[in-house]
């Protein structure tokens, strides 16, 4: 391909074409790959497995936690902590990011709504859980 383009027996047209060709080639390729490293593989991951089955129980809030914030323009997290049990009886403890309406009425020692995949119960969500937007798609897409 390169020897095509500083050929320089062929007509400028020819070269011209040859390494517009090249470049589209490469600048093609180039966005592919970055395509594939925008996937969010690991949310497809997550509801692929929670598309298998999920539970529903009530966990009990262990902790909840306001993140600190450097400047004006930044959102602060609202945290909670919580506890539930799962379908063998283990007891399990997570952290969720919530949103300020479902934070400001839970407290210590409240009851929480939680979901758990069956296949994998460490994946957990519960009510009022801030989620990506393609998260939620993907999750009706899956379920329907």
């Amino acid at each position: 391909m390169y020897k095509e383009i500083l050929d320089p027996s062929r007509s400028f047209s020819e070269r011209l074409k040859k390494g517009i060709q090249l470049v589209l080639a490469v600048g093609l390729t180039l966005l592919f790959l970055w395509l594939l490293y925008k996937v969010p593989y690991k949310i497809i991951r997550e509801e692929r497995v929670r598309a298998l089955g999920e539970t529903h129980t009530t966990g009990v809030v262990l902790l909840k936690k306001q993140s600190g914030t450097m400047s004006d323009y930044e959102t602060p997290w609202y945290l909670i902590t919580f506890k539930y049990l799962d379908n063998d009886g283990y007891t399990r403890t997570a952290k969720a990011v919530v949103k300020k309406t479902v934070w400001d009425r839970l407290d210590a020692g409240e009851p929480v709504d939680v979901w758990f995949a069956n296949a994998k119960p460490e994946l957990v969500r519960v009510e009022g859980m801030i989620e990506s937007e393609m998260q939620t798609t993907l999750r009706g897409w899956l379920t329907n």
